[in-house]
């Protein structure tokens, strides 16, 4: 296609490039790629690098996303049609998939010819770059309601039309969304962040109901049955909601009354039998504070990353690559008020969409992008030399009192050096501090690392071991065959000699020794007892 005229026509009938004039038009029209698509032929894939967009001359193209081993189909993009949007600035990566569903035209713009575009019409930067953000909102927009089980299943132009009766609310953390007893005016989705439901019951305490991420909705019963709120909704993370009122609400449903009515009957469904109810995972986000000026950030953020990366998709954002990405200085220190926040707020949803674990590294003071990472942590793991004071410092206690009426789980890892064998002193450490866990691990030490990123997501081995005297011998080689196996065992316990092998295993003893100390334990002798439970008394 070399008729740069009839190129220019397809741009310009595309609401990202309206009202841009014709000389710039020709100039993105001669930087732009032509691609034939086969149909089936995937155009790019979940998780791949974010190269540039495409705009669709003729043929079908599907947008979907994966979920649980599901596929969701988002949209189609057809003729003039513009699909894998970026940022203008900020590595980023695929957050859906796409596909052809016909034999396809497309025209590719790279993100190194757009941004050489824009170098050559700076005045257009910020046009264009805010069609480009909405254009990324009305996407996640799309992708919560396929998720939502509200309007699962729903037609693809009954999604358009409900998306554009919405409208997009930014939430910062620690806000309330709805109070109890109030009025029931408007429903949302959950575009991206999360919130926590409670309310006060009638003996006047709290109770923690549910948390609800991505997809999920919000105020529904109240809008259809036209009764006072039940619960309060707190947002816990920077968030984005689509707001529906009930007049746009009731708009919808005068307008498709059989699918809306259909789609709400199936969700009842869903509330009653979790078995079929589409899950929403939201990225698992940790806050990594280093309390100690000889630990590197970068290097622990790295180990860490290496062995999330075995449990999931992960990521490690800082204010530095933050500011890299968007090439400009300070960019991450941007507050919630600011008017670049929404691009940065966008960038990160897209992080979330994409990754399973998210670690935010904080800077070494209560700066904006610190204060940003605490709000938008489920988890915040400290790391600190354990061979240092052990007291509480300024920057650790600013944090505590930042977090300090937000339900967050809290971490110590305590680094020692490569020698060491068994830890010691732990409880100066652990005495003055409210954690939920505590680690030990080497310096020098992958293998430790992979033991911490196992309790952090969730996927610790543990291993309990029975009574039984001298047949309690047995464990020991069990024990052998495990670590000949490589299968590692971050929790041990057990009963009557089960638990005192379990607590060699713990001392980091090898079997040799093990079978050594068990022997001479038992060749002190005991006493017998009635055998109910024990022939053995076990004093010894």
């Amino acid at each position: 296609m070399n008729d740069y005229s009839e190129i220019v026509n397809i741009i310009r009938s595309n609401i990202l490039f309206l009202d841009i004039k014709d000389e710039l038009l020709f100039s993105i029209a001669k930087s732009l790629q032509f691609k034939e698509v086969k149909k089936g032929e995937v155009v790019y894939n979940k998780g791949d690098v974010v190269n540039g967009l495409y705009l669709v001359v003729s043929g079908d193209v599907l947008i979907f996303a994966e979920r649980d081993d599901e596929t969701l189909n988002l949209s189609h993009a057809s003729a003039t049609y513009l699909f894998g949007e970026f940022l203008l600035q900020g590595d980023s990566v695929r957050s859906t998939s796409a596909k052809a569903e016909t034999d396809s035209h497309l025209l590719f713009l790279s993100r190194d010819g757009f941004n050489c575009f824009l170098g050559l019409f700076p005045e257009k930067g910020a046009v264009i770059g805010s069609r480009i953000i909405n254009r990324l909102c009305w996407n996640q927009t799309t992708l919560a309601l396929r998720l939502s089980h509200l309007f699962v299943g729903l037609d693809e132009e009954i999604v358009r039309i409900l998306i554009n009766q919405m409208e997009l609310q930014s939430v910062p953390s620690n806000t309330v969304l709805i109070k109890q007893n109030s009025v029931s005016n408007a429903l949302w989705v959950v575009i991206d962040g999360q919130f926590q439901i409670s309310k006060t019951n009638k003996e006047g305490l709290r109770v923690k109901l549910a948390v609800v991420g991505r997809g999920k909705t919000i105020g529904e019963i109240g809008v259809v049955s036209d009764s006072p709120r039940r619960s309060d909704v707190l947002a816990t993370r920077d968030s984005t909601v689509a707001k529906l009122s009930k007049e746009s609400f009731e708009k919808v449903l005068r307008q498709f009354p059989v699918e809306i009515n259909h789609t709400f009957v199936k969700s009842i469904a869903g509330h009653l039998d979790r078995r079929h109810a589409i899950k929403s995972k939201s990225a698992e986000t940790f806050a990594l504070v280093v309390l100690s000026p000889e630990l590197t950030k970068k290097q622990l953020g790295l180990q860490l990353l290496n062995a999330f990366k075995k449990h999931g998709s992960s990521t490690v954002l800082t204010s530095e690559g933050i500011d890299q990405a968007f090439g400009q200085v300070g960019f991450s220190q941007s507050t919630f008020e600011d008017s670049i926040n929404k691009a940065l707020l966008q960038w990160i949803s897209e992080q979330e969409s994409t990754y399973r674990h998210i670690i935010y590294v904080i800077d070494n003071e209560m700066s904006s992008w610190t204060q940003r990472c605490l709000r938008q942590a489920d988890h915040i793991i400290f790391f600190a030399n354990a061979l240092e004071n052990a007291s509480i410092g300024g920057l650790e206690r600013s944090i505590l009192d930042e977090i300090a009426s937000k339900d967050i789980k809290k971490t110590l890892v305590l680094v020692h050096p490569g020698a060491t064998l068994v830890p010691e002193n732990t409880s100066s450490w652990i005495n003055s501090r409210q954690l939920s866990m505590h680690h030990h691990i080497k310096d020098d030490s992958p293998s430790d690392y992979n033991r911490v990123a196992r309790f952090l997501t969730g996927n610790a081995v543990g291993l309990v071991l029975g009574g039984g005297g001298a047949r309690g011998f047995a464990h020991i080689g069990v024990l052998r065959a495990f670590k000949e196996l490589n299968i590692p065992i971050d929790l041990i316990g057990g009963n009557s000699m089960g638990a005192v092998l379990a607590a060699q295993y713990a001392m980091q003893w090898d079997y040799k020794k093990m079978i050594k100390m068990t022997q001479q334990l038992c060749l002190q002798g005991d006493q017998f007892t009635l055998p109910v439970m024990s022939i053995f008394s076990g004093v010894k």
